[in-house]
């Protein structure tokens, strides 16, 4: 579907530019060359017009982003950022490469061009995680999705990490089924365990019960991306999920925002 996109942008393009000044050749052909002042140029504008629009058509394709139908939230990692050369209103068009794991663990690299306001082009640097939808018949064919919620993003990213072996059934359940509360972290120390590249952490967490104030501490290993890493320094506040029926089980929900 995107090569299919990119093929026919460039066809409009193409055509319309050849076109809409295929005119001038003609023009000049009919002032230096006798044999053509017979000829009539009612058809020119016609021409011109129809070029214009085609090369409108073009131009809207390369600016929109892929639209994606049942498209999959997964997050992604940004692989790299390049400029088109093209600007709509000040804003720059951007050639965004990502990589990304489905649902079902096979690993893509995949590209969405999209114009981008200047005040959010912090937001794709390279190695930054960035939430995408595919789609589930051609995982090539992507979309940026920069209105999902944090729910959404949560859910994504726990599907993700279930596909890649870095979590479990029993956290999911913790977080689905748990209590939310707050937590401190007290100490984080490396495990040694590397997981699909992450490491993993051992976490010594405060936790305060949301209904009475009180506070338990539990410990829980943690696989950790490295974007995350900074969020669970000790003393971080964190957003934890945990059973009152077994307060030693606990689950850590990361923040996307």
């Amino acid at each position: 579907m995107a090569d299919l996109k990119k093929l026919l942008e460039r066809l409009f393009m193409i055509f319309g530019l050849l076109l809409t000044f295929s005119y001038i050749p003609i023009l000049l052909l009919k002032r230096f060359l006798n044999d053509f002042n017979n000829l009539s140029t009612d058809f020119i504008p016609l021409f011109t017009i129809i070029g214009f629009i085609l090369l409108v058509i073009g131009i809207v394709l390369s600016g929109f982003t892929n639209k994606v139908k049942n498209g999959i939230l997964v997050i992604g990692t940004i692989v790299s950022v390049k400029r088109t050369g093209k600007l709509l209103n000040h804003q720059p068009q951007l050639d965004i490469t990502v990589e990304f794991t489905t649902n079902e663990g096979q690993q893509i690299t995949a590209s969405e061009r999209r114009f981008v306001s200047l005040t959010d082009l912090a937001q794709f640097q390279p190695k930054k995680p960035i939430p995408i939808q595919y789609d589930s018949e051609n995982p090539q064919n992507i979309m940026i999705d920069d209105k999902a919620d944090q729910k959404a993003l949560q859910d994504a990213y726990n599907s993700q990490m279930l596909a890649k072996g870095v979590t479990s059934k029993e956290t999911l359940d913790i977080v689905n089924n748990g209590v939310e509360a707050k937590g401190v972290v007290l100490s984080a120390e490396p495990t040694g365990n590397i997981i699909n590249d992450m490491g993993e952490m051992s976490l010594h967490i405060k936790v305060t019960r949301p209904d009475s104030g009180d506070t338990f501490e539990a410990f829980v290993n943690k696989v950790m991306p490295r974007n995350s890493l900074s969020s669970t320094l000790p003393g971080s506040v964190i957003d934890v999920f945990y059973l009152p029926e077994d307060e030693s089980k606990i689950a850590i929900s990361l923040n996307f925002s």
